[in-house]
């Protein structure tokens, strides 16, 4: 993962958001493994249109700055003016769209908890503890010291708002799939 893959997926009058410069900046002097499954990655371009079966212009739409185990995407959703107001989303490996974030910053507090499968955490019946894996507690403890980020007091109050205030997503997906 480099900065420069991400800022060459930028649109035109997009930045780079600083959290995502320092986070990539963090990963590459952590190594794999320090938030569960999560491992950003170079070529969100190309993976957002695999994502959509060969449809650039969908793909446009996204921005993909990370991936799970399985495969799926974390991609924040151009439906702001600048990326780091952008809903966080996941695009799952089996068609699944499912919004995590509002912006940046909250998913950050999400990913904080260092769990395998962040996009399927049912943050309503039964939020994670933090994982007390050392690579989890390494990552919280600068997220905390350098962002001023700490793991979402209560997720499933903000998952559930970020998705009701987005709850386009699906339908707009599956008509841009047709």
């Amino acid at each position: 993962m480099s900065i420069a893959s991400l800022r060459a997926a930028l649109a035109a009058g997009e930045s780079l958001p600083s959290d995502l410069e320092r986070l990539v900046t963090y990963a590459t002097q952590a190594g794999a493994g320090f938030a569960g499954d999560f491992e950003l990655i170079d070529d969100g371009p190309a993976e957002l249109v695999r994502w959509f079966a060969g449809r650039a212009e969908p793909a446009k739409r996204f921005f993909a700055f990370g991936h799970d185990g399985t495969g799926a995407l974390f991609a924040l959703w151009r439906a702001g003016a600048k990326l780091d107001a952008c809903p966080v989303v996941f695009l799952g490996n089996e068609g699944e769209t499912i919004v995590l974030a509002s912006n940046l910053r909250e998913f950050l507090g999400l990913l904080a908890y260092g769990v395998d499968d962040l996009g399927f955490v049912d943050w309503e019946e039964e939020p994670p503890a933090p994982s007390k894996e050392p690579a989890s507690v390494a990552f919280r403890d600068w997220l905390k010291r350098t962002l001023g980020v700490e793991p979402a007091v209560e997720p499933a109050a903000a998952v559930l708002a970020a998705r009701e205030a987005h709850a386009d997503l699906e339908s707009w997906v599956m008509k841009a799939i047709g």
